[in-house]
């Protein structure tokens, strides 16, 4: 082979650049199959074209190994590959007009329930101030309650705990979340829509009480997933990926992030007797939002342990509970060095299942993750309604895969079991449909 072409072949498969590409083609090819984004193997492609093109823009200055991102592609691949092999394409006669969802006591049930979980979370994150101030002898002025997020962000930091009863109550934002997502759909009346975004007033406040975003996202990531699952039920799976409201929301939310970001930053590094200074650090703020492409694809680079977690790392939150193995802080202890001095330890959720369970194990479970879930999106555009757990559960894993695994945690595990038993009880396996002849209108 002359020498120009292996120069040419080395310089492709050293760059990031040509797996994301090929991610983001592949995702297209998909979504031609599909026809629709929501599709499992439209999905993953789609979410992880932007996981990766964002970063290697915006964030260029971050050392991103290539190693690291063909590793991603792998995966993902394995994933569209089982879900290639399950689901149908489009149905030009599939019926569109729901007759039976969800019956009235069933919704009102979700309501209750969405009130009574976004309730106790509240009552936690609000115990959690208040046991700050008293500890503390804080005052309940301005700046002593704002003083109250940079001591916890201290105490978070430094490995301590919060109290038992906090977590407790706070868990349960995750089923208020995830059924606020599945009901809004289905809210025929503005309060029932109001209450279907019950979670945000807890999670608002644990962003004040704790100065952590975390919180926020973890119930933005629950809301979508239902919303999405609940779409295709419906029917209307089907949209233009680059239509006015999409760039609206868009363009929202990374204002409300860039915000959120200064916010709890300015109060974190202040205490009582200081006033709230407003200012970005653009490093830092890069390396928290776009630092698990460099991170994950340094860790590739480097040496790896050579022990297997078994879940330790994709369901950590049930083996610490159990006591088999306890949960890190951010989940992962050791951190990576950004440029900027910037320390990050998010390693995107395939380092966990790397570590669990190597990577030739890792590309078959994802393989099969990707077939099963492809099954169950065929099952919902059927009308089988139980599906939308498992294929929500996949929605949200891909949608917090860049932070890591959604179910580390077991407020989410919570959520989908809640969801569960709302959804096995109080309704039917199968949603009645009208069958309607339909003609495919291709979309972009």
């Amino acid at each position: 082979m002359p020498v120009d072409c292996l120069n040419l072949m080395h310089t492709a498969f050293s760059s990031p650049w040509v797996p994301t590409v090929t991610i983001l083609l592949l995702a297209c090819g998909a979504r031609l199959f599909s026809q629709s984004w929501l599709a499992p193997s439209s999905f993953i492609g789609l979410a992880w074209s932007v996981y990766t093109l964002v970063p290697l823009i915006v964030a260029a200055e971050f050392p991103t190994p290539s190693l690291g991102v063909w590793v991603i592609f792998s995966l993902i691949v394995s994933v569209q590959v089982g879900a290639w092999l399950t689901e149908r394409g489009p149905q030009r006669n599939r019926g569109v007009n729901v007759v039976a969802i969800l019956n009235s006591g069933v919704l009102r049930k979700m309501e209750k329930v969405i009130l009574v979980s976004a309730a106790a979370a509240t009552a936690g994150a609000v115990y959690l101030g208040w046991r700050t101030v008293l500890e503390n002898d804080l005052s309940l002025s301005s700046a002593g309650l704002l003083a109250i997020g940079s001591l916890l962000s201290v105490a978070r930091y430094s490995g301590q705990n919060e109290p038992f009863i906090f977590r407790v109550l706070y868990m349960w934002v995750y089923p208020a979340a995830l059924l606020g997502g599945i009901a809004f759909g289905f809210a025929g009346s503005r309060k029932s829509k109001l209450i279907c975004f019950a979670a945000a007033i807890p999670a608002l406040v644990y962003v004040f009480v704790e100065t952590a975003k975390a919180g926020l996202l973890f119930v933005m990531c629950c809301w979508f997933a239902g919303y999405m699952a609940m779409k295709v039920v419906t029917g209307h799976e089907r949209f233009r990926l680059l239509n006015r409201k999409i760039l609206i929301v868009a363009a929202m939310c990374v204002i409300a992030g860039i915000a959120l970001f200064v916010v709890t930053d300015s109060i974190r590094g202040r205490s009582e007797d200081q006033g709230v200074v407003l200012a970005v650090d653009t490093i830092r703020m890069k390396a928290a939002a776009f630092g698990y492409l460099s991170a994950f694809s340094q860790w590739m680079n480097g040496s790896r342990p050579e022990g297997l977690g078994f879940g330790a790392y994709t369901i950590g939150g049930l083996f610490d509970l159990a006591g088999v193995h306890p949960r890190a802080m951010g989940v992962y202890t050791s951190s990576v060095t950004l440029p900027g001095l910037e320390d990050n330890n998010v390693y995107t959720a395939f380092r966990g299942l790397i570590e669990d369970f190597s990577f030739p194990v890792a590309l078959a479970i994802c393989a099969v993750l990707g077939a099963l879930c492809g099954y169950g999106y065929e099952q919902l555009r059927r009308g089988r309604l139980r599906w939308v757990l498992g294929v929500s559960a996949f929605y949200a894993f891909v949608a917090w895969s860049p932070l890591g695994s959604l179910f580390v945690y077991n407020g989410p595990i919570l959520a989908w079991c809640i969801a569960a038993l709302l959804l096995t009880v109080g309704t039917s396996p199968v949603v009645k449909r009208k069958t309607t002849p339909s003609t495919i209108v291709q979309e972009v």
